[in-house]
């Protein structure tokens, strides 16, 4: 999905839920600047924040991103998943927080160099 049709489905659920700007930036930790950027589609979002965007409206990451996901992605989640049930809750758990721990160092990493290029 590229980054215009990912935001305009964005916008649209927002609104459906009653949501402006800032309080869905709010509920995600973000700026309203950066859920705007992201509606615009001046910027494309992690897979985490899509993942907190989905969760803050209420709905699935498949309602949100549709069926036109990048099939190379959706085949990664779903490799990732598929090992992932294969593992007790309490593992689970573990390698997701060290996931999401991965996440936010690369994130940061990534807005830092935002920063150093602008």
């Amino acid at each position: 999905m590229d980054e215009k049709a990912l935001g305009k489905q964005i916008k649209k659920y927002r609104k459906k839920t009653g949501y402006t700007q800032e309080k869905l930036a709010i509920q995600i930790n973000k700026s309203s600047i950066f859920i705007s950027y992201i509606e615009r589609g001046i910027k494309f979002p992690s897979l985490s924040t899509l993942i907190d965007i989905a969760n803050a409206l209420d709905i699935s990451l498949d309602m949100l991103v549709g069926n036109s996901v990048n099939s190379n992605l959706t085949a990664n989640l779903c490799y990732i998943n598929n090992k992932l049930i294969q593992l007790s809750p309490n593992r689970q758990q573990v390698l997701f927080r060290i996931m999401e721990s991965m996440l936010d160092i690369e994130l940061d990493n990534q807005k830092n160099s935002n920063i150093i290029e602008s």
